[in-house]
């Protein structure tokens, strides 16, 4: 850990020649960006009881009302983050994909030139060491931290006994991605015996439901008409397996929350925590069921509102608590952090869907921007392809590996437009554009906007969406051939994506 010190000193001198004010700056900044968060599902966003630690945390920071993933898949969802741009940008177009070589700024190397230590663990198998989204970072770990992990410790107390020194810590994991994990749910429901209803009434019923989702997890999100149809289920059936599926989940997130409530004591612990800018965000959310849903329990084959509004908290101690009302999206994290942190923002190509610098709008130095949120569906992966071949659901919407079958969508306040491909009998495809508006409450209403307005929507998501296929077309013009068929089936099947 030598290394951090030196790296400390060398900020004093960056310091000397500009930056943030030296109260204002942080030494510690710690990213949190679990997989799968469905922001209704966790405080303060919803009534989650059973999440005190990010109730607790969001009463001490800025709290993001409408926060916009890029993609409701994790490889191009964490490039985004990790890069400020889309992929037409970071050229991650499905997972997994390699961005060891992509181009552009990226969040550990931004921190780590920055003089920051910068030490990364990331267990997400679709944005690993493996696959270069930590790279640059001093240290990598394809593991989850916790409050008893040598290296972590050693490296808050460095900070610590320091305090020219600074450092920079990435967190993602998968507690809570699908299929969801039983190990927390006795303990959860001891703990919350209201949320689990549905076990304490009918336990034989619940568990022979827990068993179906778990062996047909991957047919449930791609050809759920199919399973519906095979198994007889009614819809008082469906209904009950949504709800089992839900206690699963918020049992996930319950133990998740425990797991960052621990590695914000061991933060105060070192006595860094005012010394911080601590950030909890996610990848995407989840869906489970509603009857408009093309693929429920799921959250990478449709733009659904549960899946692209992702929660976005951030703590420090020169932000006001308060909340931040106006669109925010993915991209716009790393040249936000860069800012906040004292380091100056990478500049990014001019495009709306790419990040912008929003920390004086956060510390409430300028207005909010009227910001654009856009986001995609990805490009299917091959395995995912050949393992959904004899789902007629599936392959209705997605028969083939193309670029052009990506449905897109933009937000405007609380308007959305999306762009979706739909298929006729000679394989002629159409984009069927959709308005909605998002309500409160979090439903979707159909909206009719003035037609002036809707045509502009329309023209600029038809120029995203040729800005992604060109990316596309050219990334395979390049001869890009990815990982590799098996080893791209292996990580697929290790998330539960192939069987």
């Amino acid at each position: 850990m030598r290394r951090i010190f030196l790296i400390g000193a060398a900020w004093v001198v960056l310091g000397a020649c500009g930056g943030p004010e030296p109260d204002r700056a942080p030494r510690l900044v710690l990213l949190y960006a679990p997989c799968t968060v469905n922001a209704e599902f966790v405080a303060p966003y919803g009534d989650a009881t059973y999440t005190p630690r990010l109730k607790d945390f969001a009463a001490q920071s800025v709290v993001f009302e409408r926060h916009m993933t890029e993609d409701g898949q994790s490889g191009p969802a964490y490039a985004s983050i990790f890069s400020g741009r889309q992929s037409d940008g970071h050229g991650v177009f499905y997972h997994p994909a390699d961005v060891s070589s992509a181009e552009g700024p990226w969040l550990t190397e931004v921190f780590r030139n920055g003089g920051f230590y910068v030490a990364a663990w990331l267990q997400h198998m679709m944005a690993s060491p493996e696959l270069g989204y930590g790279r640059g970072a001093h240290e990598q770990h394809m593991a989850v931290p916790d409050s008893d992990t040598p290296e972590l410790m050693q490296l808050l107390a460095g900070l610590r006994d320091d305090p020219s020194s600074r450092a920079l810590v990435v967190v993602n994991h998968i507690l809570v991605h699908s299929p969801f994990r039983l190990v927390a749910l006795e303990p959860f429901c001891d703990a919350h015996p209201w949320e689990c209803n549905v076990l304490r009434d009918e336990p034989e019923r619940f568990y022979s439901f827990v068993h179906m989702y778990r062996d047909l997890d991957a047919k449930l999100q791609r050809d759920f008409p199919a399973v519906v149809a095979e198994r007889g289920l009614s819809d008082d059936d469906v209904a009950f397996l949504a709800r089992v599926v839900q206690v699963l989940y918020r049992s996930n997130l319950w133990q998740l929350d425990a797991h960052f409530g621990r590695l914000l004591d061991a933060v105060a612990m070192y006595g860094l925590e005012e010394e911080s800018l601590v950030v909890f965000t996610a990848d995407h959310g989840e869906v489970f069921y509603r009857e408009d849903l093309l693929f429920p329990f799921t959250h990478g084959f449709q733009l659904a509102p549960e899946v692209l509004r992702v929660p976005l908290l951030i703590r420090g101690k020169s932000l006001e608590p308060r909340r931040y009302e106006a669109v925010t999206r993915s991209t716009d994290l790393l040249p936000t952090l860069a800012s906040l942190a004292g380091i100056a923002p990478p500049k990014l190509p001019d495009q709306p869907w790419n990040g912008v610098d929003l920390a004086a709008a956060i510390r409430g130095d300028s207005p909010e921007p009227d910001l654009e949120a856009y986001s995609h569906t990805a490009v299917v992966a091959g395995a995912v392809s050949e393992a959904s071949a004899d789902w007629h659901h599936f392959r209705r919407y997605y028969p083939r590996t193309d670029p052009t079958l990506m449905w897109t969508q933009v937000r405007v306040g609380d308007e959305l437009l999306q762009l979706r491909g739909v298929l006729d009998d000679d394989d002629m495809l159409d984009m069927k554009p959709v308005h909605y508006r998002l309500s409160t409450s979090g439903r979707l209403d159909i909206a009719m906007p003035e037609r002036a307005l809707a045509m502009q929507r329309r023209a600029r998501l038809d120029v995203y969406l040729e800005s992604l296929i060109a990316a596309w077309e050219e990334k395979v013009a390049s001869g890009d051939e990815g990982l590799g068929k098996e080893r791209e089936k292996e990580l697929l099947k290790a998330l539960g994506y192939v069987d």
